[in-house]
């Protein structure tokens, strides 16, 4: 029995040690360098065997595997990717080849540099594009990691997936993917006819998000809320948080660094810098030190890196809240309209993520109010936190804030104001100094707040810089205005990276750009507005500074061909335009160019949120206004009318400038700055690199031109007859709309001028109303009411060639003329002036452009003349009696001749 057991016990413990020994030998045939040792084998056995990608893929794993033998993998690779090679395997074989070597790449074993990657797959790309579009595709997918051309890839994309989408229209994954594409490019129409066949299983993506925005643009609200409140939802949560953590950690290093600085872990260097300064300079160190803090942070940077990313779901929210609000306007049902603008308050309150009854909850809800139009409420709202809170000054600037954002800039002044008066704390006394300079009158007004802010902070400095070199620039100083602007933009680039510091320094390079020309200047100034806007889409300055950038680029994209803007050191905008067209042909061609313009496409996108977010704020109709008058959009005028109208735009900054301008109260400073103006066009005038330039030259012409037509309002001795000379040479050298209205405005004033000396009653009103009605209409109003002046206009030969040069214009625009050539025409050549009414009559966009002016300006009477003149001329009376009585009624001063006929 022992025996037997011992033997038991010999044989269990031998075949435990032969298992012992076979489990060994099975590990190290298992091992990463036996396995990649047989892969390199199998992998040389497929390549001989012509089996192209599944020995790339055994190559990439013995590449990728860390083992002594990832480098020969590395070199079979190398092997393959061969032109040769990959060019006789199918396309979508040789990308998957080309994504096995990026694979080896990635893991620290490229078999070539990823250009040698891109240029084998462009070479692919050129010969697959034509019979093979989805594997040329692919092969473009496989490198857009090593490209870094992304406009390149973008270009090759487009025609490919063209391709592919008209071989196979129910290939959703396709037309998305299109669409995205043409969506950078706002082919609107395109991408509609792309997604709205796959409209069904669009979900969450971003064929749903594009879709969805055509649709709010086309007034679809059902499909487009369908659409984008599924795509908006989880999105948004994502954003809030990015934000809350953003916040957090901002605060987190501003209280840690004040820690270090403490418990004395700054650098020696600095305390005994810190103990020599004084209190200014002590806190222009810890400010500084601070911010050296956020610029080290690598999480920071990170986070403003995700931040940027997922900021982009709030514009689609915005559009979401108002389709929301839009399909609330449509319903007659009361309970289903509010269920519908409450559903539209709970979007715009989820973009903020607040909630609760708390203070900030009460003062971003009140900010809602006004976006939907319920003005009323938003003011009660804000009213009742300064009461409740006895208007302390820390709630008088939160309101101050909402209010400056909503655009109700006068009440957002008084009260920065009110808190900078109460406050006792200077900290809160520099935050409300800072706030009111933003909220500034003019430039000398900025610099007066900005110098009562801590300027021991760096964005105050770079702010006092901007200012003065505007200040400079309104002088013609140029050098010291370009000086302090390069100072302005160093003291902002030393800035932790956040939405104002990206915004201040944009404006500062886009200020150098107009002043040198320096495209770098300009693409820093443009890419840093957007950069900020992602960072803060909800900020309607933001978005304001925004649409005055791109708009400018727009108009840079279009006059560029023509007019010299370097040349000429002024920034490009869309009244220039006239000067691109003298016909009724140009004038189309060139409002197509504007139309299709992706620029000015962007551009209306962000006027139309800036219009959402800061309703009461005028410039947020500015562009979108323009755009409408120049392409004669009378729908659009008329919306962006009645829009700004409910709204109740803020015109009190331009009623106060009004009432200077009336009572001369900065005259001398307007005749300072106009004569600026004429000496820096003279000066442009007579470069011979601009008179090389027809067109640029004109436009320089057209400032002088300008300048004096200034002057003369003002009340100030004015050359007439060089205005005249330089208008005929502008003419003659490039005929254009904008040449044509400069010499008719120079021939006007001259006759104006001499018109004045032989009738004291025509002298009187240009005395009275000139600063405030242009001589032109001054002259026809006295022209239609007294017969006596009219016989004078009439032998004057300044008003016979403009006469000649109007019917000149009707012929290159047949469809086109004015009230005021009506009423020129109407006694001297009475069955001309009946064709010129019919043509004002059948064109509404007169009347449009003038409720635009009003809606959106003080009332003024040049525009209360120019609607009573329209009315008579499409033989309105009542309206033209309307006009006046409304206008009175107001208490607007007009000429006492104004209304004369209808009495007869």
């Amino acid at each position: 029995m022992s025996g037997n057991v011992g033997r038991a016990k010999l044989i269990a413990g031998a075949a435990i040690a032969a298992a012992v020994v076979g489990f060994g030998g099975w590990q190290y045939y298992q091992s990463p360098g036996q396995v990649a040792a047989r892969q390199l084998k199998q992998a040389a056995q497929a390549r001989a065997e012509g089996h192209v990608v599944q020995s790339a893929a055994l190559f990439a794993g013995v590449a990728q595997s860390g083992t002594e033998a990832a480098s020969q993998g590395a070199v079979g690779l190398k092997g393959l990717l061969d032109l040769a090679t990959l060019q006789a395997l199918p396309a979508a074989d040789a990308a998957q080849v080309l994504q096995h070597g990026l694979r080896a790449r990635a893991a620290g074993h490229a078999p070539m540099s990823g250009k040698d990657v891109a240029g084998l797959g462009w070479a692919l790309v050129a010969a697959h594009a034509d019979k093979d579009p989805a594997g040329a595709k692919a092969v473009l997918d496989a490198i857009k990691v090593v490209e870094t051309d992304k406009a390149k890839l973008a270009t090759a994309t487009l025609p490919l997936l063209e391709r592919i989408v008209a071989a196979d229209p129910r290939n959703a994954a396709a037309a998305i993917e299109y669409a995205e594409l043409l969506d950078q490019r706002r082919d609107c129409a395109r991408c509609e006819v792309l997604l709205a066949p796959h409209a069904a299983v669009l979900g969450k993506g971003e064929g749903a998000r594009i879709l969805g925005q055509i649709y709010a643009a086309k007034g679809r609200l059902d499909d487009s809320y369908a659409l984008l409140q599924p795509y908006t939802e989880e999105k948004l949560k994502v954003f809030v948080k990015q934000q809350a953590d953003y916040e957090a950690m901002v605060s987190g290093i501003e209280k840690s660094s004040i820690e270090m600085l403490r418990r004395d872990k700054a650098p020696a260097e600095f305390y005994k810098r810190y103990d020599a300064a004084d209190e200014a300079g002590k806190r222009e160190m810890v400010s500084g030190f601070i911010d050296e803090q956020m610029n080290a942070s690598g999480a920071l940077k990170a986070l403003v890196q995700g931040l940027r990313q997922s900021a982009a779901i709030v514009p689609v929210a915005l559009d979401l809240g108002i389709v929301t609000v839009q399909r609330a306007q449509t319903l007659s049902d009361t309970a289903a309209r509010n269920a519908q603008f409450q559903a539209a308050e709970k979007v715009f309150l989820s973009i903020r993520g607040v909630v609760g009854n708390t203070d900030k909850y009460r003062l971003y809800l009140g900010q809602v109010y006004y976006w939907l139009g319920k003005q009323a409420d938003g003011k009660k709202l804000f009213d009742e936190l300064l009461a409740s809170h006895k208007r302390e000054p820390g709630m008088l600037i939160d309101v101050s804030v909402l209010l400056r954002s909503i655009g109700a800039v006068q009440e957002a002044r008084a009260l920065s104001e009110e808190a900078h008066a109460k406050a006792t704390d200077n900290d809160l006394r520099w935050t409300a100094a800072h706030l009111r300079s933003v909220m500034n009158t003019d430039a000398q007004d900025e610099l007066a707040w900005l110098e009562r802010s801590d300027r021991s902070q760096a964005r105050i400095r770079a702010s006092i810089h901007t200012v003065r070199a505007q200040i400079a620039e309104q002088k013609g100083q140029r050098a010291a205005a370009k000086r302090d602007y390069e100072l302005a933009a160093e003291e902002f680039a030393k800035m932790p990276e956040s939405s104002t510091q990206l915004n201040s320094s944009a404006l500062v390079h886009l200020a150098l750009y107009s002043m040198e020309g320096d495209p770098k200047h300009r693409d820093a100034g443009l890419a840093q507005l957007d950069q900020a806007l992602a960072l803060m889409p909800m900020d309607s300055i933001l978005l304001l500074n925004n649409v005055g950038a791109v708009g400018s680029a727009a108009a840079a994209a279009i006059l560029g061909e023509r007019i010299d803007l370097p040349l000429l050191h002024m920034p490009a905008n869309f009244h220039l335009v006239t000067f691109l067209y003298d016909d009724e042909a140009s004038l189309d061609r060139v409002r197509r160019t504007i139309r299709e313009n992706e620029a000015v496409k962007k551009g209306l996108a962000y006027s139309e949120k800036a219009a959402l977010l800061a309703p009461r704020n005028p410039r947020a109709y500015a562009f979108s206004g323009s755009i409408a008058a120049i392409v004669d959009d009378v729908g659009a005028m008329k919306s962006i009318a009645t829009r700004a109208t409910a709204a109740k735009v803020d015109m009190a900054d331009g009623k106060e400038r009004l009432r200077k301008l009336t009572d001369g109260s900065e005259l001398k400073k307007n005749v300072e700055e106009t004569q600026v103006q004429v000496r820096q066009a003279a000066a442009l005038m007579g470069q011979s690199a601009l008179q090389r330039s027809p067109a640029s030259w004109a436009v320089a012409a057209g400032q002088w031109v300008d300048g004096q037509s200034a002057l003369a309002r003002l009340g100030q001795p004015f050359d007439a007859d060089g205005a005249v000379k330089v208008a005929h040479k502008a003419r003659a050298l490039s005929p254009s709309a904008g040449t044509l209205s400069m010499l008719t405005e120079s021939l006007e004033n001259r006759a104006a001028l001499r018109l004045a000396k032989a009738n004291p009653a025509f002298a009187a009103s240009l005395a009275k109303y000139g600063r405030l009605i242009e001589a032109s209409t001054l002259m026809i109003l006295h022209h239609d009411e007294d017969p006596e002046f009219r016989r004078l206009v009439q032998a004057d030969p300044d008003i016979v060639e403009v006469m000649t040069l109007l019917r000149d214009r009707d012929r290159r625009f047949p469809s086109r003329s004015s009230p005021w050539a009506w009423l020129l025409f109407r006694y001297a050549d009475p069955a001309y002036a009946q064709t010129l009414a019919a043509r004002v009559k059948q064109d509404p966009t007169h009347d449009a452009l003038i409720q635009l002016h009003m809606a959106v300006e003080p009332l003024q009477p040049e525009t209360v003349i120019r609607r009573y003149h329209y009315a008579l001329a499409i033989s309105d009376r009542a309206l033209a009696q309307r006009v006046l009585d409304e206008a009175r009624k107001e208490g607007l001063e007009l000429p006492d001749l104004l209304g004369r006929q209808l009495k007869g």
